[in-house]
């Protein structure tokens, strides 16, 4: 077989391994942000009710948790109590103050603890609209990234380099959380980059002029370098 059409074949199936790659987490920041904006707009909507809505309150608890891991240390911050003289650390926000917005409402205390209530609210609302200002940042830059094939090469080859990881990780051996250390690793990143910009010239080369006369021009330098 013609070895241009090898080496058009291999880059192809790299890039398109790669455009996959970055299109997949893509459609995963997209969905993340769908499901913060939803949060979001139901806890406004269960914040602003006068009233106790069981089922709105519900389905904010039920999500809180995920909410809360989504957030990260935006959700977390040093809090003080109304009328308690400590600080907390490390508090939860939204996983904390959403009872005691439930509490207030339910104990008919909403008027009477109206100033509370709202800043329970507002520091809510803030941590969500913050984190959405972030994730938002995310995608724009997940979109330059599906437009442009270098993002696609590097992500192909980093792909093809950490698929003993991926085995790992698909037969349960290999934590998430592992191999998401992994694929952010500085060194994986430095050895993908310079394994498709070797690649890539290579390629070109080869389609220029062949495999014949590639191997003729890139086997003295080997030589030269790593030794015979």
């Amino acid at each position: 077989m013609d070895s241009r059409y090898i080496a058009a074949v291999s880059m192809a199936f790299v890039i398109a391994i790669g455009f996959l790659r970055t299109l997949t987490a893509y459609r995963g920041l997209k969905k993340r942000r769908d499901f913060v904006s939803e949060f979001s707009d139901k806890f406004v909507e269960f914040a602003n009710n006068p009233d106790f809505d069981g089922k709105l309150y519900y389905w904010l608890t039920h999500n809180s948790v995920a909410i809360q891991s989504e957030l990260g240390p935006l959700g977390v911050a040093s809090y003080k109590p109304p009328a308690i003289d400590y600080v907390i650390h490390n508090y939860q926000m939204i996983v904390n103050l959403l009872p005691e917005l439930r509490r207030k409402k339910t104990e008919n205390r909403l008027f009477r603890d109206g100033e509370i209530h709202r800043e329970y609210a507002t520091m809510c609302l803030d941590i969500l609209v913050r984190y959405l200002g972030v994730i938002d940042r995310w995608l724009q830059e997940a979109r330059d990234e599906l437009r442009n094939p270098f993002i696609w090469l590097g992500q192909g080859v980093q792909s093809i380099l950490l698929l003993p990881a991926y085995v790992l990780h698909w037969f349960g051996l290999l934590g998430a959380s592992a191999l998401g250390t992994l694929t952010r690793n500085i060194l994986v990143k430095s050895i993908s980059f310079i394994v498709a910009v070797v690649g890539l010239l290579s390629s070109l080369v080869t389609l220029l002029v062949g495999w014949e006369e590639t191997a003729r021009i890139i086997g003295p330098l080997w030589r030269d370098a790593f030794g015979p």
